[in-house]
């Protein structure tokens, strides 16, 4: 896919952008680009009156716009005009509010082309998404938001939940990141009325502190996920109950790939934590910088998932013999970090492997697939 991140610089006192030329003048001189698919456009005072140039890029696919100042609502509902617009990334928006959401996805080029993936990172002025382009959305992020305004996103009442099942308004959405949700205290109660549509097949929930004491005894409501198979839970502290009373019992079973690295439950024998915390489908295990330290009890946890073909522990505290047991482990690929920073991996002799190599990690984005 042809791609460009265009870095606009900051006007000068001519009022234009120094380099040569104002933005209007970058943004006419886009429209040569007619196999350009993925634009990054970031840092750029782009008055009001030129943002409609940008809708004469005809093959744009993929849009992320990154400090924008002087992005408002009109401006975004005119970039709808994009024919082939699928997924659109907005950062650092102060102007956009819903409505100007509720525009873009209103245009007669959406029934076409829908919009299928959206991330909103900063925006504020954004506390929920438009019916009309919640029911094309496959694949979501809210990066930074308020846990106010997250819930808002979805059902949060239980009446509200009894009345409507969350998927009936989000049909298609299969992937969802919540990154950074804001941690203030009069806020947090609002994530336990969440509730996810039964659609999720990955949900990445990181850097979010939902810790039981803060917020109350978490509810099985927004736990009931039936087709998720991906889990990151990488930098959020739940509380250790939480992990082994609540989040393991509801999920670890349909499980396939989990990264819980530097959380409040990253030791590998917590998994073993009673026998309904069996995860006999999980192939990808991440723990980076957790506390797999040395001893019989994570091996023995590794036993209890016999479909693991990956284990991440880079930057934990390995013990020499714990290395050797892992690495000995049958049909396990371990990562590890040597002394000088450098991975390593440790991949059993063929002799002793039960079947197939399981592939490496991917990374979140490819994961779930997402463009931006």
């Amino acid at each position: 896919m042809p791609r460009l991140d265009l870095r606009l610089h900051e006007p000068n006192h001519h009022g234009n952008g120094g380099g040569g030329g104002g933005p209007a003048v970058w943004l006419r001189a886009l429209h040569a680009l007619r196999t350009l698919e993925w634009l990054r456009l970031s840092w750029g005072q782009v008055p009001k009156a030129a943002w409609p140039l940008l809708a004469g890029v005809q093959g744009l696919r993929c849009l992320a716009i990154d400090r924008c100042a002087h992005l408002t609502d009109a401006a975004l509902g005119a970039l709808g005009a994009l024919p082939h617009l699928t997924a659109l990334s907005l950062a650092h928006c102060e102007l956009v509010t819903t409505a100007g959401l509720r525009t873009l996805a209103g245009h007669p080029a959406r029934r076409s082309t829908p919009l299928v993936e959206l991330q909103l990172a900063h925006c504020g002025g954004v506390r929920s998404v438009p019916p009309a382009l919640a029911a094309t959305l496959e694949r979501l992020a809210l990066v930074r938001q308020a846990a106010a305004t997250v819930a808002g996103f979805f059902a949060v009442s239980k009446a509200a939940a009894a009345a409507t099942a969350p998927e009936a308004a989000w049909p298609r959405l299969r992937h969802l990141v919540l990154d950074k949700v804001t941690r203030a205290a009069e806020e947090l109660p609002a994530l336990n009325r969440l509730r996810l549509p039964a659609t999720l097949q990955t949900l990445a929930w990181t850097h979010t502190s939902w810790r039981q004491n803060a917020v109350g005894p978490l509810e099985p409501l927004p736990l009931a996920l039936p087709e998720l198979w991906a889990l990151d839970l990488s930098g959020s502290l739940f509380g250790r109950v939480a992990w082994t009373s609540v989040l393991l019992p509801a999920l670890a079973a349909r499980l396939r790939w989990l990264d819980c690295s530097m959380t409040d439950f990253n030791d590998v024998a917590d998994l073993a934590v009673g026998a309904r915390c069996a995860a006999p489908r999980l192939e990808t295990l991440l723990v980076r910088n957790g506390a797999v330290s040395g001893g019989p009890a994570e091996v023995a946890a590794l036993r209890t998932l016999p479909a693991l073909g990956l284990l991440d522990v880079r930057g934990c505290p390995l013990t020499e013999p714990l290395r050797l047991a892992l690495a000995l482990q049958p049909g396990v690929r371990v990562v590890w970090q040597d002394h000088e920073g450098l991975d390593e991996d440790s991949d059993p002799d063929a002799s002793l492997r039960r079947r197939p190599q399981q592939p490496r990690a991917h990374t979140w984005h490819e994961l779930a697939g997402f463009l931006l």
